[in-house]
């Protein structure tokens, strides 16, 4: 990799954290805000958005490998990772579980945007957020263990609790 490449990929990884900081941040304040439909949007991307990162600083992806994949870049992504990143890894089971939490996100943050039946701020749904909540946490908390990032400050977080 050339030099001018590295230094690309180091400010694309950066974005990608940043980002996904971003989400998780915005997720609390719509969260906090009763705004549970664009929290479920916003806590899957930030774990998508971190995936994407790892993948990338890996070695064996590019950002063009992210590019109009079959299936879609959401799908690319999540099994490029869960299949084929994770293993090369050797992590435990436990990780993998909380790593999969992804794609019930992504289930859900496609009823949260698209769904004309379910509504996350809805009391009667209000369970359903929390699981969100609950499996995007273990999914950044186990992604943080494995790459051994920062993405959340879960000091903080456990005061608002």
């Amino acid at each position: 990799m050339s030099a001018t490449n590295a230094v690309q990929t180091s400010k694309q990884l950066q974005l990608l954290h940043r980002k996904s900081v971003e989400n998780y941040v915005c997720a609390i304040k719509a969260q906090d805000n009763g705004y549970f439909n664009v929290a479920v949007s916003r806590l899957y991307y930030s774990c998508l958005l971190i995936l994407k990162r790892c993948l990338i600083e890996s070695g064996d992806y590019t950002e063009q490998d992210f590019v109009s994949p079959k299936g879609g870049s959401h799908v690319y992504i999540i099994d490029s990772y869960i299949q084929k990143l994770f293993p090369s890894l050797q992590k435990s089971n436990q990780f993998f579980v909380d790593i999969g939490y992804i794609r019930t996100l992504k289930d859900h943050r496609r009823d949260a945007d698209y769904s004309p039946d379910i509504d996350y701020c809805a009391s009667r749904t209000q369970k359903k957020y929390e699981t969100c909540l609950k499996n995007a946490r273990k999914c950044l908390s186990a992604i943080e263990s494995i790459h051994n990032i920062k993405i959340i400050n879960w000091e903080e977080e456990d005061e608002k609790r």
